[in-house]
This record gives structure tokens, C-alpha cells and sequence, in this order.
């Protein structure tokens, strides 16, 4: 693979398409479910030249996300800050034939895109083989949820709008959506696991990302089953139209069967994300387990291979012990006490050593105050993408910290305060509400 841009670079690139005095560059997505043409993607606004100039940029950091290339990169890149991005705006509308079409837009999309190669910068690269294959797995979990749910979908000729017929078929639907969850996250985590385990294991932004990606593609979905159930009755003129207002009148009510087939949903999808990941956490673990074992067994067969003396017998077995001990325990303790030696003398001779880990965290929170932006340490740990304190309190402390945690608190660190505060306030936004809604 070629040497791409790498993410801050990029952040750049993106970030200069849109001058202060020209139009906004913006992006329209609509999706109309009932029709071949499927998801459609329109960037507008300013004018060719930096229109296409953002496509480029759009594809290049597709392809650093192991896209193949080609056209559908820009809609790949799209639907990802679609998913993510605060700037995302969506609604549902009518279609002059009664179909049903949602769609949204992406306000400053120049601006989104920058932001959102920040929050990259933690995702290990796929090559470009992992992508084709995470592609062909998610399509072939597409078709079979598509033929699969034909005989329970409002659209069949055979489904029935019988109160107690539509929550069958919706619970068999939710049945297909959980098996098409565990089948496109397990294209995504088998390549992870395959190329870097130890980000599997560790790197928690990698996981809410992918989980993300796979909750945003059975949301739609779902969606779309609320679309066509709603709108279905408009095309086929049944059941009654008083007899299905009254429906969608109770359906409203805060504790209707609606509301818990949409609490069913987020508890069913989400219990299966949660125990795949699980699932692919521990199997990184033991691969990196079972690498490190040759290196922790390597002593005893150095041992092992002791010659005995054959007039010696336990004493001189004892003593070939004794050496061994006495070469090895102060080769350690010469290693693990070198360091403090090292940092003692430094402060006796009145050098100034480097700064601790804990030190660069209130020096970043003092940088952000004198930009006016008041921050906690949570909030670093939550802009780095963790959901608890432990590692935070590891990089601090400068012992058993992951290279994935110094790696993605570093890069926090050397944040500027702008983009550390846009990447906080979408951090602290809602990201995905119940896709199940009719208004």
C-alpha cells in the first residue's frame, strides 16, 4: 500500500477547502428504501474547484480506512461522518408517489470531515484486502437479512395488519437484525483481530467505532421496517384509515407496545455487540498471551540444559543453581534500578529532567483554561475515547499504561484548544436515538 497522508495531515487539507469568505460546501444524503436506487449522496455549494477538490481529499481518507477506491469512496466517507458527525442534520419527508424518503445534511462538510480525522488518528490501517472482504461479509449479511424477512416485511402481498400479526412480525425481524449485527461485526473484529490483536484488546476507540459502524447499519434497518410499516398502508389503502390513525394514536402513548418494541431493539442490539466484542477481546488476549509465552518459558529451558557434574551430585546440581541466580537476579535488579540511579543524579547535579506524564496533563489543562475553555481530567479521558478512569490514572502515573492508552493520551495532549473542545462537545452529544420513529 502506498504511503498515505497521515491523519493530521489531512485534518489540514480538509480543514483549508473552506475559506471564511465563500460559500459553505455541504453534503445531502437521502435514502429511499422502497427503490432500487438505494442511499444517494449530492455535495454542493462553493464552487467545482473545491468541490472536487474535497471529493479527493474524501477519498484518500477513505483509502487510509482500507477502501479499494473508486467513486463509492466519497459516499463511504460520507456515511461515516453521516453516523458520527455532530454537523449531521436528518429528518423524513413523502415522495410524490407515497413512498417514503428520509434524508439529512451535512452543513459544513469541510469543516465535519477535518474534525472527524482527529478522532481517527487512534484507528489502526486495514490493507486494502481486509476492507474488500469486510465488504463482501456485510453484503452477503445484507441479502440474507433482505431474502429472509420477505414474508414478515409490510410490503409482502402476504403480510397481515392485524394488531397482534404486526408485533409477530416485527419480533422476527429484530431476530434477523441481531443475527445480521453478530455477522457484520464479526467481518470487522476477525480482520482487527487478524492484524492487530493488541488494538482488539486494548484500544477502546477502535471498538465503539466499529460498534458504531454496526449499529448505524441495523438502525437503518430498522428504520426502514418503521417506514414501511407506517407508509405501506398508504399505497395498499389497508387497513382502514380511521382503524390505522387510531393504531398510530395508541403507538404514541410512552408505554405502548411500540415503545417496548423500540426498548427490545436497543437491548437486543446492543447485548449483541457487547458479547461479540467481549468475545474477540478475550481471543486477543490469549494470542497475545501466546506470543509472549516462548519469552516467558525461555529461562527454564536455559536451565534445563544445565549440564550435572558426574561426581558432584546435589551439591554441585545446588551450586550450578546458585550461579545461575546469582548471574541473573542482579542483571534485573541492575535494569529495573538504573533508571531511579539515572533520574537521582540528574536532580543532583540540578538538570532539569523530562516532564512526567502527570505534570503534561496539568500543563494541558492550564493551556486550555488560558484559552478560556475550563476542562476536567474526565474530560480528557472521554475526549481520548475511554469510558472509565483506570487507564487515564495508568498514563499518570507512568506504569502499566497500554501503548494504546499513551499513544491515544499523548495525542490528546498535543491537541490545540479549538479542536479539543469541538471533539468534547461531540463526544458529549447523543450519537444514536431510537431509530424505530414515525413523526
Amino acid at each position: 500500500m502506498t504511503d498515505l497522508a497521515s491523519w493530521r495531515d489531512l485534518e489540514t487539507r480538509f480543514r483549508a477547502l473552506q475559506p471564511q469568505d465563500r460559500e459553505k460546501v455541504f453534503a445531502e444524503w437521502v435514502s429511499i428504501p422502497f427503490h432500487e436506487q438505494g442511499d444517494q449522496w449530492s455535495v454542493r455549494g462553493a464552487d467545482e474547484r473545491v468541490r472536487t477538490n474535497f471529493k479527493w481529499c474524501a477519498e484518500r481518507a477513505a483509502a487510509k480506512l482500507g477502501h479499494p477506491g473508486g467513486s463509492s469512496a466519497v459516499c463511504y466517507w460520507l456515511d461515516l461522518l453521516r453516523r458520527d458527525s455532530p454537523h449531521y442534520r436528518g429528518g423524513m419527508e413523502m415522495v410524490g408517489d407515497g413512498a417514503a424518503r428520509s434524508g439529512g445534511t451535512i452543513d459544513h462538510v469541510c469543516e465535519a470531515s477535518a474534525d472527524y480525522c482527529l478522532k481517527l488518528e487512534a484507528l489502526p490501517a486495514l490493507p486494502r484486502g481486509a476492507f474488500q472482504r469486510i465488504e463482501t461479509a456485510a453484503r452477503e449479511a445484507r441479502e440474507r437479512y433482505e431474502r429472509d424477512k420477505a414474508p414478515c416485511f409490510p410490503l409482502s402481498e402476504d403480510f397481515s395488519f392485524l394488531e397482534q400479526d404486526i408485533f409477530r412480525a416485527a419480533g422476527r425481524i429484530l431476530e434477523l437484525l441481531r443475527l445480521f449485527t453478530e455477522q457484520v461485526l464479526d467481518a470487522h473484529l476477525k480482520e482487527y483481530l487478524q492484524s492487530a490483536p493488541s488494538e482488539v484488546a486494548a484500544n477502546q476507540t477502535l471498538l465503539e467505532w466499529v460498534s458504531g459502524n454496526v449499529r448505524t447499519l441495523a438502525g437503518d434497518l430498522w428504520q426502514g421496517f418503521g417506514l414501511a410499516l407506517k407508509y405501506a398502508p398508504v399505497l395498499s389503502q389497508v387497513p382502514e384509515s380511521e382503524q390505522w390513525a387510531d393504531f398510530w394514536r395508541r403507538m404514541a402513548e410512552p408505554d405502548s407496545e411500540l415503545a417496548k418494541l423500540n426498548e427490545r431493539y436497543e437491548n437486543s442490539i446492543g447485548d449483541a455487540i457487547k458479547n461479540r466484542i467481549e468475545h474477540y477481546r478475550k481471543e486477543a488476549a490469549s494470542r497475545i498471551a501466546g506470543e509472549a509465552q516462548p519469552a516467558q518459558g525461555e529461562p527454564a529451558s536455559v536451565h534445563a540444559q544445565q549440564p550435572e557434574s558426574s561426581g558432584g551430585g546435589a551439591s554441585s546440581r545446588q551450586e550450578t543453581a546458585t550461579e545461575a541466580v546469582t548471574t541473573k537476579a542482579p542483571t534485573e535488579r541492575h535494569r529495573t534500578r538504573r533508571p531511579r540511579r539515572k533520574k537521582a543524579a540528574k536532580r543532583k547535579a540540578g538538570k532539569q529532567g523530562p516532564k512526567t506524564n502527570r505534570e503534561k496533563v496539568k500543563d494541558f489543562i492550564a493551556r486550555m483554561a488560558a484559552a478560556g475553555i475550563k476542562i476536567t481530567k474526565k474530560d480528557i479521558w472521554t475526549v481520548a475515547g475511554y469510558k472509565s478512569r483506570r487507564d487515564f490514572e495508568q498514563f499518570q502515573a507512568d506504569k502499566k499504561a497500554t501503548a494504546a492508552a499513551r499513544h491515544n493520551f499523548t495525542r490528546v495532549l498535543s491537541m490545540k484548544p479549538g479542536a479539543f473542545s469541538k471533539l468534547l462537545q461531540e463526544k458529549r452529544a447523543p450519537v444514536f436515538p431510537s431509530p424505530l420513529s414515525y413523526d
